[in-house]
C-alpha cells in the first residue's frame, strides 16, 4: 500500500510537470519535496493502515534528509561531498555482486541503480547535516504524526464493552439472553430439546454457532426493518405502519454497520418497545399462515427476554451518555474544520466520564439522573424518550446497574487502547499550536469511509463506468476544482488534459489496474497454500519421527 501512495503522488507530479500550467508558472514539482511536506496521516486503527503510516513516516524522514543533502551539495565544496557519493557507489556495486556484475547490467538497470546511489548519498549527507542541526530544527525534521479516526475509537470502545457484557452473565452464574439461532440451527436445537438425548456433534456445533444478546437483536432488527438491500425486509411496510402510529421513524442502519448504529438501534427498540412487539404481531397476522419467519420470531423473543432488554438498555445508555455527545464534537458541518490534534482534552474528558459512570451507574439510573450530569457534554439526550423508557423499565431489569458497570469498565480499557496517540508526553501532547496547524488532521476518516458508500451506489447505476471516471467526478466535486479552474486554467490546459486522458484510456489503464488486483489476490492465495503445505509437511515429518520412538513402559528398578 505504501507503494500505491508513492505511485499516486508520483503520477500527480508527472502530470503537472508535463503540463502547460507548469511551463507558465515555472514551478517544477519534485516528488521528494511533495513527500517531505507530509506531516500527518489519519486512518482507521487496523494494523495494515498503521503499518502503511509507519512506512510513509520512514519515506517522509528520508525525503527530508535527502533535501538536506541536496542543500549540502549546493553549499559545500565538492571535496566534502564527493566521498558520500563514492561510498554509496561502492556499496551499490558490492550489493549487486561486484564490479563484473555491475558492468554486465543493462543500461536501464544501471540508470535505476545510479538513481539509488544518488539518493543514498544525499540521505547520508543529510544525516550529517541533521546531526549538526539545532534541536528546534531536528524537531521539525522529525515531526510526523499518525492519528486514528474518532468514529473508530468510539466503535471499538462499544465493541470492548459488549464483550464484557457477554462475559458477565456466565461469570456471575446468571442465565443470559435467549439464544437467537438461524433457521438451520433452530431446527437442530429444537429437535435436540425434544428428544432429550445426549448432544450429538451437529447439535454441539449448532449450539456453539448460535449467538444472542443486545447486539444480535439489533442486527436482526436492522435486517428486518432497514435492510441494506431494499428488496428484503419490511422496509416500506415498517415505515407506513409506524407513521400510522404517529411515530415517524427510520430504523438505524445496523444492516450496513453504520457508526453508532447498534447503540442507536438499542435506543429505538427500548423507546418504542411495545410498538415493535405490536408491529411484529401485525406482520405475523398479515400472513396467510399467521407465522413468524425465523428472524421475526427471534426478534420477538428477544424483545420479551429481560436479559436481552438489559443489554439493549446498556447499549442505549452508552450511546446517549458517550457516543452521541462525542460525535457532536467531532462530526457534522459545524465541526468540519476541527483539527483532531487539538482534541487531546476531549479524549481525556471521555475517559474520565466513562470512569465516573462505571464507578457509579446511578449517574444514569437514579430518579434524579439528568443529561446535565449523565451526558458527556451536559447537553440534552439525543433520544430522551429512550432514557425515559429505560428508567421506567429498570424495575424489571435487576442486573442493569451491574451490567452498565461492566460494560463501561471494559469500554474504558478499550478507549485507552485506541487513544494512545494522545498519551501525555507523546508527540501530539507535546506539539505546539503551530505544529498542530501544520499537520492538520480531520477528526474522522469520513472522507474515505463515506466515499465507499457513494462508490457502491454509483456503480449500481453505472455498472460499466471505470473507477477513473468515478474518481475524476468525485475530485471535481469535492476539491473545489471549478473555482480553481476558472482562476488558472487556459485553453491549452484543456487540450493537454484531454490528450492525457485519451492516452491513458488507450493503454488500458483501468484494465491493467484490475489485472494487478487479481494477480495480487492470486499471489496471496498461493503464498497461503504454500504455507499450509509447509506446515502439513512439517507436521507429517514430526509425526513420523515420533512414530519411530520406542516407548518403554517397564518401571525403573
Amino acid at each position: 500500500m505504501k507503494d500505491g501512495w508513492l505511485a499516486a503522488v508520483s503520477h500527480v507530479a508527472e502530470v503537472y510537470n508535463d503540463s502547460p500550467l507548469e511551463e507558465r508558472s515555472g514551478n517544477f514539482l519534485q516528488l521528494v519535496a511533495v513527500i517531505s511536506w507530509l506531516f500527518a496521516m489519519n486512518s482507521d486503527h487496523c494494523s495494515t493502515e498503521k503499518k502503511v503510516a509507519r512506512f510513509m513516516g520512514e519515506e517522509v524522514h528520508d525525503a527530508r534528509l535527502q533535501i538536506l543533502g541536496e542543500d549540502e551539495v549546493l553549499d559545500q565544496p565538492d571535496i566534502q561531498t564527493d566521498p558520500a557519493f563514492e561510498e554509496a557507489q561502492e556499496e551499490m556495486v558490492k550489493s549487486v555482486g561486484g564490479p563484473s556484475v555491475w558492468d554486465a547490467l543493462s543500461h536501464g538497470e544501471k540508470a535505476l541503480k545510479t538513481a539509488m546511489i544518488i539518493k543514498n548519498a544525499l540521505i547520508s549527507l543529510g544525516e550529517s547535516a541533521y546531526a549538526s542541526s539545532s534541536e528546534e530544527d531536528k524537531r521539525l525534521l522529525d515531526f510526523y504524526i499518525w492519528v486514528g479516526c474518532g468514529c473508530h475509537k468510539d466503535a471499538n470502545s462499544v465493541k470492548g464493552g459488549n464483550s464484557s457484557m457477554i462475559e458477565w452473565w456466565e461469570k456471575n452464574g446468571i442465565p443470559g439472553p435467549v439464544p437467537l439461532a438461524n433457521q438451520d440451527n433452530r431446527r437442530i436445537l429444537d429437535n435436540a430439546a425434544e428428544n432429550g438425548n445426549p448432544a450429538t456433534s451437529a447439535e454441539e456445533l449448532a449450539h456453539n454457532a448460535t449467538t444472542c444478546g443486545g447486539v444480535k437483536a439489533a442486527d436482526i432488527a436492522g435486517a428486518i426493518f432497514h435492510h441494506k438491500d431494499d428488496k428484503k425486509g419490511q422496509g416500506s411496510t415498517f415505515t407506513f405502519w409506524f407513521e400510522n402510529e404517529g411515530i415517524p421513524l427510520t430504523f438505524p442502519n445496523t444492516s450496513s454497520v453504520r457508526y453508532g448504529s447498534h447503540c442507536e438501534a438499542a435506543s429505538v427498540l427500548m423507546e418504542y418497545h411495545d410498538a415493535f412487539l405490536r408491529f411484529l404481531e401485525y406482520v405475523r397476522d398479515a400472513k396467510d399462515r399467521r407465522r413468524f419467519s425465523n428472524m421475526e420470531k427471534n426478534l420477538y423473543t428477544a424483545l420479551k427476554c429481560n436479559a436481552t432488554l438489559t443489554e439493549l438498555a446498556t447499549l442505549a445508555l452508552y450511546g446517549q451518555a458517550i457516543t452521541h455527545p462525542y460525535m457532536r464534537e467531532i462530526r457534522g458541518k459545524a465541526n468540519r474544520h476541527t483539527n483532531m490534534l487539538d482534541l487531546g482534552p476531549l479524549h481525556k474528558k471521555v475517559e474520565e466520564h466513562i470512569q465516573r459512570i462505571s464507578d457509579n451507574p446511578d449517574i444514569l439510573l437514579s430518579q434524579t439522573a439528568t443529561y446535565a450530569t449523565g451526558a458527556l457534554d451536559g447537553l440534552k439526550w439525543e433520544r430522551p424518550g429512550a432514557v425515559t423508557a429505560i428508567l421506567a423499565m429498570k424495575g424489571s431489569l435487576p442486573h442493569l446497574s451491574a451490567l452498565i458497570s461492566a460494560f463501561f469498565s471494559r469500554a474504558l480499557e478499550t478507549w485507552k487502547h485506541f487513544t494512545t496517540e494522545f498519551t501525555p508526553g507523546g508527540i501530539i501532547d507535546g506539539a505546539t499550536d503551530c505544529e498542530k496547524e501544520l499537520a492538520w488532521v480531520p477528526a474522522t476518516n469520513d472522507a474515505n469511509e463515506s466515499i465507499l458508500g457513494v462508490l457502491r451506489q454509483f456503480m449500481r447505476y453505472h455498472p460499466n463506468a471505470s473507477l477513473a471516471l468515478f474518481n475524476a467526478q468525485m475530485k471535481y466535486q469535492r476539491n473545489g476544482t471549478q473555482e480553481w479552474e476558472e482562476k488558472y486554467v487556459e485553453e491549452e490546459d484543456y487540450k493537454y488534459v484531454m490528450n492525457r486522458v485519451r492516452a491513458g484510456e488507450s493503454t488500458g489503464a483501468d484494465k491493467n489496474r484490475k489485472k494487478k488486483l487479481i494477480l495480487a489476490q492470486i499471489g496471496k492465495v498461493e503464498r497461503e497454500r504454500a504455507a499450509r503445505k509447509k506446515a502439513q509437511r512439517k507436521k507429517k515429518e514430526r509425526n513420523a519421527m515420533l512414530a519411530k520412538v520406542d516407548l518403554i513402559f517397564d518401571k525403573m528398578s
